[in-house]
């Protein structure tokens, strides 16, 4: 069955993949930090995707001789 546009399977997020990985590794308590930094990279870069795709859907309605457009 087909996703609904804008939508994306949660086994596809990377902050998922991340979670995952972290969560089967035996990090020493002084890894603590990089591990919650990758986990904050991967929320940030799924959320700059759901912009993205949600850009790109106003981007195709609006004119691209608008004013809006440029804006």
């Amino acid at each position: 069955m087909a996703e609904p546009r804008g939508l994306q399977a949660a086994d596809r997020l990377l902050a998922a993949a991340v979670a995952a990985t972290l969560s089967v590794l035996d990090l020493p308590p002084e890894d603590e930090a990089a591990a919650r930094l990758a986990d904050t990279y991967a929320r940030a870069i799924d959320d700059a995707r759901a912009a993205e795709r949600w850009a790109d859907k106003v981007l195709a309605k609006v004119d691209p001789e608008s004013d809006l457009f440029d804006e």
